[in-house]
């Protein structure tokens, strides 16, 4: 019992450390930038969020899985580390390849002008960086290293105040935007480095003994993470991209600004929530050994979590103005007009990604390509049509309804996967 309280307490923390970090960086930028700056520097940070997902071709998900699933076979994780680490440093090459030869297009599409190319160009080069961040939080979450994990993330935080701080002072609004995205990638892969250079043996092993592992098969395993990491990339997270994109074409910055504010602010909450997900919840289905397993797990989570994230929302509702105006300032309150569908939205979100988790666990990928297909669709359709009815309030407008019938898609599948009792274990 004290045990789980001790991990409940890091989690916490750690958890309260990327909130307050996160609000504070973006108060900065509201202080120095204004609206506009907070809207540009939003469209950065989600583009990084991007790169960071598809960074090391999303096999960091599958390591979590196999690494919780072997975590008494320390000869079979080194196989899936060696192979996760081959196809993360091609597919990172790649990608860093084409970022840099297409940086004024992506500049373009991203920002709406050309003169971003260097933080594209950065961006590129931090994907090596991106894959030890990745590994090494899959190797937290999967041996639930909850006091490490609450170490990293403060000295991440700590440092990137300081940052933020450097780089405002040349006016870099961008690296000031970037600075605990940076820094993590930074400490997080430096950390995973250093453990793995203390184990020389290792590092020989991965280079020049690759013909002992069954390579074929582990790489089998892990692409199918690689694949439902991809379709999630190229689903949600880039339709945002784009959107804001496409805004901008609409709406000057200084407008945008209002309903970014009020994602950055959101997806504070959420995060909070969602850590509690990837690091807690997530190996537990992997661990799991029976359907029952899991449906009590699932019940378990909804009735603790929800109710608290329903509460945090209604008082963030009831005091938003005083939230809109610690977090940013008077010049933000315009915000309010979309802060209660965006806050309502994630939570919806969320709900949704207790049952999503479960296909990601289990590694199913028809369910989960299904389910990410059906997403970005319900959210481009409800979406669209919202803005044409409600102008730009209906991109949290629409954002909240799409992800209520998103749920209802994934509880359904759900609810018929309990009820049928021919199904085996798994999802599917």
């Amino acid at each position: 019992m004290l045990s789980i309280i001790r991990s409940g307490l890091y989690i916490i923390l750690t958890s309260g450390f990327r909130l307050v970090g996160s609000f504070v960086v973006t108060k900065i930028l509201a202080i120095y930038t204004g609206v506009s700056g907070v809207g540009i520097s939003g469209q950065a940070i989600s583009f990084t969020s991007l790169m960071l997902l598809i960074s090391g071709g999303g096999v960091h998900a599958g390591l979590t899985k196999f690494y919780a699933q072997y975590k008494n076979e320390p000869s079979k994780q080194l196989e899936y580390m060696q192979v996760a680490s081959i196809i993360a440093i091609f597919v990172s090459v790649v990608i860093a390849f084409v970022s840099v030869f297409f940086q004024k297009s992506i500049s373009v599409q991203i920002f709406g002008d050309d003169s971003y190319r260097e933080i594209i160009v950065l961006i590129a080069v931090l994907q090596m960086f991106f894959i030890g961040f990745n590994f090494q939080s899959a190797i937290i979450n999967a041996n639930r290293q909850v006091r490490l994990s609450f170490y990293l993330t403060a000295i991440t935080i700590i440092l990137g105040f300081a940052l933020s701080q450097y780089a405002l002072s040349f006016n870099e609004i961008i690296i000031s935007a970037l600075s605990i995205q940076i820094l993590g990638a930074f400490i997080y892969s430096s950390y995973f480095l250093l453990k793995l250079l203390g184990r020389i043996r290792v590092l020989g092993f991965i280079i020049f003994r690759l013909k002992r592992i069954f390579f074929i098969e582990r790489s089998r395993e892990l692409l199918q993470y690689s694949l439902m990491f991809f379709v999630a990339a190229i689903t949600v997270p880039v339709f945002n991209v784009v959107l804001r994109s496409q805004l901008q074409l609409q709406y000057d910055w200084s407008i945008l600004g209002f309903w970014i504010s009020a994602t950055r602010i959101s997806e504070g909450f959420f995060q909070v929530f969602s850590a509690g997900l990837s690091g807690y919840y997530y190996t537990k289905i992997v661990e799991a050994k029976s359907k029952n397993d899991v449906y009590r797990l699932v019940r378990k989570i909804v009735k603790i979590t929800i109710p608290i994230y329903l509460a945090v929302i209604i008082a963030a509702v009831i005091f938003q103005d005083t939230l809109v105006s610690i977090f940013f300032s008077n010049d933000f309150l315009r915000t309010k007009e979309f802060l209660s569908w965006q806050l309502l939205g994630d939570l919806l979100k969320y709900s949704s990604q207790i049952f999503g988790f479960i296909y990601l666990a289990q590694g199913r990928v028809r369910i989960f390509v299904l389910a990410e297909i059906v997403q970005v669709a319900l959210l481009s359709i409800i979406t669209v049509s919202s803005i044409q009815l409600f102008g730009l309030q209906g991109v949290s407008v629409g954002y909240a309804f799409s992800n209520f019938l998103f749920l209802i898609f994934n509880g359904g599948y759900f609810y018929y996967w309990i009820q049928n009792k021919s199904a085996d274990t798994y999802l599917g």
